[in-house]
């Protein structure tokens, strides 16, 4: 079989390597096998999409900066499918096509905690992340909630970059959560500060709390 005639799409950013075959025992048909990945520009992590918007396989979840996996077909159907075995129980993915989305992690923005020595340390936790991919591009917005909550009785303060106080800690409460987005354009976080109905932009180095 040709790899030419195997109904399936790339996209830039997908390459793929070691194709092979081997055929079926008493027949004419044959087993081909190919590896394909998705690489990443440098400080860009991917996520492998299959079939448009239907998932992608186990390894998005460790936020990857190349993500490798492996296609078998069965020239008796000529569909390309991923297989995976989850706690015992094997899964298989007929495959179409498959995309590589850039995107911004959570983890590329600093996440501190305030000085021990003249505040009580609050943790900062990000929840909520989730990417949409930007049309007509590979690549994607991201957005979180930033929060910290202070121990009983005591009021948190969320401070972003050298210590600009955001709007959300007044008024004064246990646990302040802010939303950030982030563009895989130019991969920066962002925070969108309104002050007296005024938006303004603020790109995001480090987010810290005290209480």
């Amino acid at each position: 079989m040709e790899l030419a005639t195997a109904p399936i799409r790339w996209s830039m950013d997908v390459t793929y390597s070691g194709y092979s075959y081997s055929q079926i025992s008493g027949s004419s048909d044959a087993i081909s096998t190919m590896s394909v990945r998705c690489s990443a520009l440098t400080d860009y992590n991917v996520y492998m999409q299959f079939n448009g918007c239907q998932g992608g396989p186990l390894n998005n979840q460790n936020f990857p900066e190349g993500n490798d996996i492996t296609l078998t077909c069965n020239s008796a159907d000529m569909v390309w499918n991923y297989v995976v075995t989850l706690n015992g129980i094997t899964y298989t993915r007929r495959i179409i096509s498959v995309t590589c989305q850039r995107r911004c992690l959570p983890t590329d923005l600093p996440l501190e905690s305030g000085e021990t020595t003249t505040d009580r340390e609050i943790e900062v936790t990000y929840l909520m992340y989730q990417t949409t991919q930007i049309p007509g591009t590979l690549d994607t917005t991201a957005t979180m909630n930033l929060q910290c909550t202070a121990d009983t009785g005591f009021f948190a303060s969320m401070s972003i970059n050298e210590g600009v106080e955001v709007a959300e800690n007044v008024p004064p409460a246990q646990t302040v959560t802010i939303s950030a987005s982030c563009s895989s354009v130019d991969m920066v976080w962002q925070y969108t500060l309104v002050s007296m109905g005024v938006s303004t932009t603020v790109p995001l180095t480090r987010v810290w709390c005290q209480g």
